[in-house]
């Protein structure tokens, strides 16, 4: 019989900060600071720029990544024990990365910006878009209103969102006489997609043997030497597979590393939800005053800290700041005997191993960066998603707080959604009713402005996932 598993808020509220930033990192004014944006870029002539340090735009991605590692437990374990065949499990896998994967698709080709034709001239291409919306909601929709019909009905909803996908897409013709291409995709989507199958996979072989999931992981870092050095593996299987080149993107496999090392902690988390409270454990936290503020403090600091002395290139200072503040944090949480405080040590012991790996292997191929990502990208990002993911448990679970976290938790709870709100909901809205245009006026030669418009429609589009999440519309693989 299945254990009785509850819902993670802290990690829906990691992966809510993620959208948000994700969000807003698409819109903020190019003239504003470097540590603004990515650090490595393409100029006016297509060349890429890259700048040795680290972003907090440049930890969107791999904290997505490793909270989608960290939820993967959750939702397969639910299926394994509740005695579904691995063969049927491993079927529900692959099925979910083909969507996935059909979605980056579609989003590549949907794109109002990728017809040729002007959208803000062209009001077909936003009300196609809204359409589009639409037909993704029917066809990867949970709706509360048919949930409790017969199930022919889900059926046939879902069968006409995907009649009208595909629809949409038969019917695309670009400016330059094209329609629907597997050349133009959402890379963000294809990476997660192939990143989510194999890192499943190899959770499933692994699940209950946690040295063979870490030979796994050095095993992907082997590989991933190996290549860089010329070797022929990953070339040699790209020749095998080259029929399915639409859904084979070799490098994608490297991020699957931060994938795999979150259902590491995803296990932790698992078994620490399952395990109730006992006479053997204090409730609370167990933190005097003084404690809970440093805590508080040092968790976000070790993120804040971090990116500080790795984009100035202080790595040393920073590496003896993460050494001083992850020395504190362990030393005060070893004999914590409240029920958070066990989890909490774990996560500790974790995260002060993946920063302080990041860091010592910092100066290995060239220095942190998120294009052509060297070790130290992995270890630092996963390190400092580990310490904020214990900083939300604290608030969450340890302080019961929810002031200021129900937003982010829902955004965070329904991800696919978030990922589209945006571009295919409310800017087209915003296009229709003439806001956009109206907003150039004061916002196209303006940093202060465009940065207050940027915040804007970021808010806009995490609030239009906040409201639908609240009426219990998720979208769903």
């Amino acid at each position: 019989m299945a254990s009785t598993t509850r819902r993670l808020e802290a990690l829906d509220i990691l992966r809510g900060i993620t959208i948000f930033a994700m969000i807003l990192s698409a819109h903020v004014p190019a003239a504003l600071p470097q540590w603004m944006h990515h650090d490595q870029f393409y100029d006016a002539n297509g060349v890429l720029q890259v700048i040795i340090g680290l972003t907090w735009v440049d930890l969107v991605f791999p904290f997505f990544l490793f909270s989608m590692g960290a939820a993967i437990p959750f939702a397969l374990t639910r299926r394994m024990e509740s005695g579904q065949p691995w063969y049927q499990t491993t079927g529900h896998v692959l099925w979910r990365g083909l969507v996935i994967l059909m979605f980056s698709y579609y989003l590549g080709n949907a794109g109002a910006w990728g017809y040729g034709y002007p959208p803000s001239e062209n009001a077909w291409i936003w009300y196609r878009t809204l359409a589009g919306f639409g037909c993704l909601v029917l066809f990867l929709g949970r709706l509360p209103w048919i949930s409790e019909k017969p199930k022919w009905i889900g059926t046939a909803v879902k069968g006409v969102g995907l009649a009208g996908l595909v629809a949409l897409m038969a019917t695309l013709k670009r400016a330059d006489g094209s329609g629907f291409t597997i050349s133009k995709y959402d890379i963000i989507i294809l990476v997660l997609a192939i990143d989510y199958v194999t890192a499943s996979l190899l959770w499933m072989v692994s699940r209950k043997n946690l040295m063979l999931r870490l030979a796994l992981i050095a095993g992907l870092f082997a590989i991933r030497f190996h290549h860089l050095a010329g070797g022929p593996i990953l070339e040699t299987v790209t020749n095998w597979l080259k029929p399915l080149e639409w859904g084979f993107f070799p490098r994608a496999f490297f991020h699957s590393i931060v994938v795999l090392t979150g259902t590491i902690i995803g296990d932790l988390l698992l078994n620490w939800t399952r395990t109730p409270e006992s006479s053997e454990t204090k409730s609370g936290l167990g933190l005097s005053k003084l404690d809970l503020g440093a805590f508080l403090t040092l968790l976000p600091a070790l993120t804040v800290g971090g990116l500080c002395f790795l984009q100035s290139r202080y790595v040393l200072s920073g590496l003896l700041f993460t050494v001083a503040i992850c020395q504190y944090l362990v030393c005060r949480l070893k004999y914590n005997d409240t029920h958070i405080g066990k989890i909490l040590y774990q996560l500790s012991v974790w995260f002060t191993f993946f920063l302080i790996i990041g860091y010592l292997s910092e100066p290995m191929e060239g220095g942190i960066k998120k294009d052509g990502a060297p070790p130290s990208y992995y270890f630092v990002s996963m390190g400092m998603a580990v310490s904020m993911l214990s900083f939300f448990l604290i608030l969450v679970d340890g302080l019961k707080t929810r002031f200021g976290t129900r937003f982010l938790n829902a955004v965070g709870s329904n991800p696919m959604l978030g990922y589209i709100a945006g571009a295919h909901l409310v800017y087209p809205i915003f296009h229709l009713c003439g806001l956009m245009k109206f907003s150039e006026t004061y916002t196209m030669n303006s940093v202060p402005m465009g940065t207050v418009w940027a915040v804007f429609l970021t808010l806009s589009a995490c609030l239009a996932t906040y409201g639908l999440t609240r009426l219990k519309v998720f979208l769903r693989v």
